[in-house]
């Protein structure tokens, strides 16, 4: 009986941290939108861009791996119930997703501020009438 109890218990944690971990990854999302109306970010070149998110990407990657080797636990609770193939496939897919989501911050970047830039240079010129 005390098992099952603590398995519920459990169960209940891990739903909690589930929820409390979605909220703090979604709740950013209008704040970015709201920095990239507001500050322009200079982006280095395309190709110094790519090599960092995938530095980046492959760290996290080390990093949770390290994590299960020291603790026999995966941060991510899914990652336990698929197989070694099917995990280097979700890390891949997840870089590859990291990598698409800086290009579309940067052309979003670029889009907003040069249709900005466009604006203001309209402004600036003299009305002729």
């Amino acid at each position: 009986m005390k098992k099952a109890i603590s398995t519920i218990d459990k169960d209940a944690e891990l739903a909690e941290l589930s929820y409390t971990a979605d909220g703090q990854h979604t709740t950013v999302l209008p704040f970015i939108l709201i920095e990239m109306r507001t500050s322009h970010h200079q982006y280095p070149s395309r190709s110094s861009g790519l090599t960092a998110i995938c530095i980046f990407s492959v760290g996290y990657i080390l990093w949770v791996c390290w994590v299960h080797h020291v603790t026999g636990m995966w941060v991510y609770p899914f990652l336990e119930h698929i197989g070694p193939g099917a995990r280097i496939i979700f890390f891949g897919s997840t870089t590859i997703l990291m990598n698409f989501l800086y290009l579309l911050g940067e052309v979003l970047n670029n889009y907003i501020w040069d249709t900005q830039r466009s604006m203001e240079e309209e402004k600036e010129k003299p009305k002729l009438e």
